[in-house]
């Protein structure tokens, strides 16, 4: 009788074994080919997402619900899959809840429940400039929280360091108007600065703009006009309108100087 139990014991743990390694190379699979040519096969895969509790595969299928043309898109399919996966700590996952609430989107819209999810999402070590941004947005604005200035302009400063230079010139924009922070136009000009570098337009014609005021401390025409010739040069229609009235007040030397120093930064930049 022992013996038998024994031999019962053994098989059973050699068949959980088995199953085991089966369940973990389909797990790979999913994750390979979510869909797969069978039609059984996106079910198998969800009820192996079910069973193995993968952040990755949770979000791989959230993902397919919202975007994937080979499924018809379901989003409240896909946030119910994304959610699984966020709460497994799928930053990815985390990120997409904080949109679907925002935007009551599968989700009944709920801004409290979208920072929540933006926050646990920023905490990734690899948390894009955008859920930076959007925080920010989220303090200024006091979407799901009293808003909170100072730890919104955290939250811009952190974008404008790992973003783009878009959101290089949103902080530029706000230490300009002072309407969240006390007006401070020596920030606003160290990031205009950096973003006119880069070659957005807008912190161009804003740069020129800091520049030309007569009364500034930052007065200089010919840097003014320079990045006023490149600002049009992308087509920004505040710099085209404003380097009619200026040609018409600068002198000649002036122009040729920033015509000259224009065509310097735009041919190093194209080399």
């Amino acid at each position: 009788m022992l013996t038998g139990r024994i031999l019962t014991t053994i098989l059973f743990l050699l068949v959980s074994f088995w199953q085991t390694q089966a369940a973990a190379q389909t797990l790979e699979e999913c994750k390979s080919d979510l869909i797969g040519d069978e039609p059984s096969y996106f079910q198998t895969c969800k009820d192996i997402a079910r069973q193995t509790e993968d952040k990755y595969l949770l979000g791989y299928i959230g993902r397919v619900y919202f975007d994937d043309e080979r499924i018809e898109q379901n989003y409240q399919e896909a946030a119910k899959w994304f959610l699984l996966a966020a709460e497994r700590g799928n930053s990815g996952a985390q990120h997409a809840m904080g949109t679907f609430f925002e935007f009551g989107m599968g989700v009944p819209r709920d801004y409290r429940e979208a920072l929540k999810w933006y926050l646990q999402a920023a905490e990734d070590k690899d948390a894009s400039a955008f859920i930076f941004e959007t925080l920010g947005r989220f303090y200024e604005d006091g979407r799901g929280t009293p808003p909170n200035y100072e730890i919104a302009m955290k939250w811009y400063h952190l974008a404008a360091k790992h973003g783009t230079e878009f959101d290089v010139v949103r902080l530029g924009d706000i230490y300009a108007s002072g309407e969240i922070v006390p007006q401070d136009l020596d920030e606003a000009e160290k990031w205009y600065s950096l973003a006119a570098e880069q070659g957005n337009a807008s912190a161009q014609a804003s740069l020129a703009e800091m520049y030309l005021q007569n009364r500034s401390k930052f007065y200089n025409p010919v840097q003014g006009y320079k990045w006023l010739l490149l600002a049009e040069l992308h087509d920004n229609e505040k710099a085209k309108r404003a380097r009619r009235k200026v040609e018409g007040v600068l002198e000649y030397q002036q122009i040729v100087e920033g015509q000259r120093l224009a065509r310097e930064w735009w041919d190093a930049r194209e080399n």
